[in-house]
């Protein structure tokens, strides 16, 4: 957005083309970016910033709503340190999230709603209409939470009888036909918005609401699951309070009759909102950002009430300030035991394998990755565009992910990365080699987590670039080095070469792993090359090609655990340095038959050998790597014309 502007369709690159997965409506991305323009200040740092302002104001909106409760200033400014002891506030009040954007307008959106119920002033409606539709629109499941209070007073209204006087039946009707049927509605059309552009990416189908229904809500099943509620319970210890500092405020809460309203309903809030939403608050901590505040504004509110019921400081006030230092210091261990040492730890973003990513990448270059799961901090911290393919969309719709690759066809496509368990799935790995032009061995790998694959053409160039300096975790494919020199045998003018003669060829030296097997297959006589095999091929003078023909054993293709195999066509200097001629991967999804390469040879420098190499697949897997060489012919001018 820093880049192109604000748009409904902003920039999401990681889910591939087309560049555009929105979710939220991009309010908070606006205001970072004009923060990030008139203070100067990076992109995280804005963020964080906007963050914390936005906390700020929400707190100003708790305030007023403890003010509405008929707390006195100071009463409710201590129950307010209880929100701010909270490890979920401590701790993402500072990311960078839409968090506190969607809670202070949910927050001053709320005050809005009690203010017209208590006063039936339409000046209020303007600016909870505006605080309303910026929460339902940045995060509907933050203003759903803030929703709860209204609707359990709005129902009080109905079942006690109320609706009956005609002042506020008035404003009944006011309240869902003027605010909550808006705002709904609101919502709903972005949603909508959202998902016609979501649709447009293949790839992107798992992200459409319908699709997101059971990972939003949850099944009945987890809700009556004991474990389930065990794992809640643990979040509301090690997120917003920890046990003892819930159970004192809320004792003492519920004892006071002054905060005993509030904080039943700020519990129906709390618990009300997990029960919709079950799924979301077991998976993710931060989702207790939304309604955290009312389960410390509960206990607060009884701290607020003894505050304002005592008058002297000796020992009333004094033991007010004592037990509610004791539960926020709760709050505070609580906080740096799980989510002090995840906000001090060491994350910039620029470590081994981001480093590595902008060292062999441009930035216009797309980076295509497979991993369990999809994470745009990698696109972040890289300055990548990316396509970035969970494992569980090449499970259940690999004919989703082909789209998205096609797509791709006019970038520049120059890595891919094989994240976790993808790293053992030949098929996919050979699919990208097909479908992207890949070098079929690593270009590196990562920390024993990653590994990368170059295109074809930048392979070597990569190679060369992370050989000087490589970053931490970084270690450098050898698959494709020579074997050592003292593992070669001689094979010209021994009996090992006078068992090959009768083929038309004779190495002079090489490798085979399996000794010398020679054999009629359907495409004729070949010489087994079993990866790894290595033959070393004098280069006669005034040769100018040499006509190489191979196949692969028919057999080989219908083993499972075939993971394709790479022929490499080689010159060697004198001095030792390979010269590539020809690369050719074999990819287990390819059609049998025997290969012919027709190279050239005239610029070989003088004493120079040619080298003919059967390497294995990807994953090193060589069980049924069954190479056969059945012709390497050195041509002459004179010859060339007979060779077509």
């Amino acid at each position: 957005m820093q880049q192109e502007g604000f748009r409904l369709d902003y920039s999401t690159p990681v889910l591939g083309k087309p560049w555009s997965i929105p979710m939220e409506f991009p309010v908070y991305q606006y205001l970072v970016v004009n923060w990030a323009g008139l203070t100067g200040e990076g992109i995280a740092q804005a963020a964080r910033s906007v963050s914390v302002f936005c906390f700020l104001i929400g707190l100003m909106g708790c305030y007023q709503l403890l003010r509405i409760a008929k707390f006195s200033p100071g009463g409710s400014c201590l129950a307010l340190v209880l929100v701010v002891f909270s490890p979920v506030y401590l701790f993402f009040s500072r990311t960078v999230m839409i968090e506190s954007l969607a809670w202070a307008s949910s927050a001053w959106f709320l005050w809005g709603v009690l203010r017209f119920r208590q006063t039936g002033a339409g000046r209020f409606l303007p600016l909870l209409i505006l605080f309303g539709g910026v929460a339902v629109l940045v995060k509907p499941t933050t203003w759903a939470a803030f929703c709860l209070p209204w609707a359990v007073l709005f129902m009080a209204d109905l079942f006690q009888g109320r609706w009956r006087e005609a002042p506020v039946r008035k404003r009944l009707l006011a309240e869902a036909l003027g605010i909550g049927a808006p705002l709904l509605l609101l919502g709903f059309a972005w949603v909508a918005k959202a998902d016609v552009i979501k649709a447009q990416n293949p790839i992107a189908h798992f992200l459409l609401s319908a699709e997101l229904r059971g990972f939003n809500f949850g099944t009945w099943q987890m809700r009556m699951n004991g474990d389930e509620w065990r794992t809640l319970l643990g979040r509301w210890h090690d997120t917003v309070m920890p046990w003892p500092a819930i159970l004192a405020g809320l004792v003492l809460a519920l004892w006071i009759p002054a905060s005993r309203r509030i904080a039943l309903i700020s519990l129906v809030a709390f618990l009300g909102i997990q029960l919709v939403f079950f799924n979301l608050y077991l998976l993710h901590d931060y989702y207790f950002f939304a309604n955290g505040a009312f389960l410390t504004l509960a206990a607060g509110a009884g701290v607020a009430a003894w505050w304002d019921r005592v008058r002297s400081w000796w020992p009333g006030r004094v033991l007010v300030v004592g037990v509610l230092g004791g539960m926020a210091f709760g709050q505070f261990s609580r906080y740096e035991d799980t989510l002090y040492p995840v906000q001090t730890a060491y994350a910039t973003g620029d470590y081994g394998l981001t480093q590595a990513i902008r060292l062999v990448t441009r930035q216009d270059e797309v980076v295509v990755t497979h991993s369990t799961d999809w994470n745009s901090s990698l696109a972040y911290f890289t300055e990548r565009r990316m396509l970035m393919i969970p494992d569980a969309q090449m499970f259940y719709h690999p004919e989703k992910v082909r789209e998205s690759i096609a797509l791709l066809a006019g970038e520049s496509v120059p890595l891919v990365l094989m994240i976790g368990e993808a790293r053992e799935q030949s098929d996919w790995i050979a699919e990208r080699i097909d479908q992207l032009g890949l070098w079929p061995q690593p270009v590196y790998e990562w920390d024993d987590q990653v590994t990368a694959y170059a295109r074809a053409d930048r392979y070597a160039e990569m190679r060369r670039i992370l050989e000087v300096d490589p970053p931490r975790g970084i270690t450098m494919d050898q698959s494709t080095d020579l074997l050592p020199v003292e593992s070669r045998v001689q094979i010209a003018d021994t009996e090992l070469g006078a068992q090959i003669a009768p083929l038309g060829f004779e190495p002079d030296y090489g490798v085979l792993p399996y000794g010398i097997s020679i054999n009629s297959t359907q495409y004729g006589k070949g010489l087994l090359t079993h990866a790894t095999s290595e033959l070393y091929f004098k280069i006669p003078l005034g040769a100018r090609r040499v006509v190489v023909e191979y196949s692969i054993s028919p057999a080989s293709y219908t083993e499972r655990d075939f993971d394709g195999m790479s022929f490499h066509m080689e010159v060697v200097g004198p001095d030792g340095e390979v010269l590539p001629l020809k690369l050719d991967w074999v990819s287990p999804h390819s059609e049998p038959n025997v290969r012919r390469q027709s190279l050239d040879v005239a610029s070989a420098p003088m004493g120079a050998v040619f080298l003919f190499r059967a390497l294995p697949g990807p994953l090193q897997n060589n069980a049924y790597d069954q190479g056969w060489l059945h012709r390497v012919q050195f041509l002459g001018t004179d010859q060339m014309t007979d060779a077509k």
